[in-house]
């Protein structure tokens, strides 16, 4: 199995997500908002689009790109959205706005350890739970390096950033950081003497 690594945050959200739900520009052809893919948010927000910050449209279609690559590609939630009802199911539909099998692709979450063991802990015992299955991995996300260098786990990693200030277009989910993914899942070509 080949198996994706997925935070959210920083990955499929950027700078322009962070914002108050008051401050959007709701009519952004560029961010997918929950309630405008049908999914209610369960918080006590006022906002009549529901509380959740939007997702990136490019990034959740690099996303989309990098599973039609690679068609027998899994993902795995690393993300802190695995953890709240709402937030998954917004993730799950709006990949399934963008053709991703989500019934197929989505295979489970990282367990949830304690932050002092860290996210590399998490995406460790996951990968110790599926006894050899998985034969090539990568994770992507815009934090945790102390976690990942402590889990062994930096060369399988690549960052994303949430927030660069300098140049506002390297940020999330770029097609250069989906093709590194590409890169680090696709298995290298076999020699032929």
């Amino acid at each position: 199995m080949r198996v994706l690594f997925l935070d959210v945050d920083g990955v499929l959200t950027t700078h322009r997500c962070l914002g108050s739900v008051k401050d959007y520009d709701y009519d952004d052809p560029s961010l997918l908002f929950a309630t405008d893919l049908g999914v209610a948010c369960d918080d006590d927000s006022s906002s009549d689009r529901g509380g959740l910050v939007p997702l990136e449209r490019a990034m959740v279609g690099q996303l989309a790109w990098l599973l039609r690559e690679l068609p027998d590609l899994r993902v795995v939630l690393s993300s802190t959205w695995r953890q709240q009802a709402h937030m998954r199911a917004f993730l799950l539909v709006a990949l399934a706005a963008m053709g991703v099998d989500v019934q197929t692709v989505v295979v489970g979450d990282t367990p949830t350890l304690s932050p002092l063991e860290g996210r590399g802990a998490e995406v460790m015992a996951w990968l110790d739970a599926q006894q050899g299955a998985v034969d090539s991995f990568a994770i992507v996300d815009d934090d945790h390096a102390v976690a990942w260098a402590r889990a062994g786990l930096t060369a399988r990693w690549v960052e994303t950033a949430m927030v660069c200030p300098l140049d506002p277009s390297l940020e999330g989910l770029t097609h250069y950081k989906a093709a590194l993914l590409l890169a680090l899942l696709r298995p290298a070509p076999v020699d032929s003497c």
